[in-house]
């Protein structure tokens, strides 16, 4: 069966960000129901219908999963934003300077410096939406997994368990990885952009 994305009009958030993870907690979860007796057996899809259902209720749960799943920011910002940050970030503060008469001492560096490339080099985004894509699709993932290993340990099926909070840790750092290379990316090319000289009226 052949998947086209784009006629279904979905963008890198929603397949990465929602589909992807959301399917592999659906299919993960049909596992462990069986292993403890809920369900009797849990093929791997072999129809239309089957691979249909599947994406539909990954896309379900992705979608639900989604917005509970940003508690992980906080948890990014406190460690491995901190951690490469330990030593300043030019890019930031440049960025930061150009954004300072224009949002509030509260307002969202990053979110300003997207939309000025936007406006002026939306092609610089292409690259962007995928490295977000990729790091919410991680965030759901670990999020997920996190919830995954307490069910399973409260089962005491330490197994499981002890694979989901690994799957958790490894999902943690790819989105954190990816989080941090698409801020990096917006600041770079924000400052790209910004320095460029601008042509004199004809």
């Amino acid at each position: 069966m052949s998947f086209d994305p784009t006629k279904w009009f979905l963008g890198s958030l929603e397949v990465f960000g929602v589909l992807i993870p959301g399917s592999v907690a659906v299919f993960a979860g049909r596992a462990v129901a069986v292993h403890v007796g809920v369900i009797p057996s849990a093929p791997w899809p072999s129809s239309t219908l089957d691979w249909s259902i599947l994406l539909v209720a990954g896309f379900v749960v992705g979608f639900l999963a989604h917005p509970p799943a940003h508690i992980l920011n906080k948890l990014y910002d406190v460690t491995y934003r901190r951690w490469q940050r330990r030593r300043g970030d030019p890019l930031l503060e440049y960025a930061r300077r150009a954004a300072k008469p224009h949002i509030s001492s509260t307002g969202s560096v990053y979110a300003w410096a997207r939309a000025e490339l936007l406006d002026k080099a939306p092609a610089a985004l292409a690259v962007v939406d995928r490295t977000e894509g990729i790091s919410k699709g991680f965030r759901t993932l670990a999020f997920l997994s996190a919830i995954a290993a307490v069910v399973a340990a409260t089962t005491q099926l330490w197994l499981w368990a002890g694979s989901l909070v690994l799957l958790f840790i490894l999902s943690f750092f790819v989105f954190a990885e990816r989080r941090f290379s698409a801020s990096c990316t917006i600041y770079q090319a924000f400052r790209r952009v910004h320095e460029q000289p601008t042509s004199p009226p004809k």
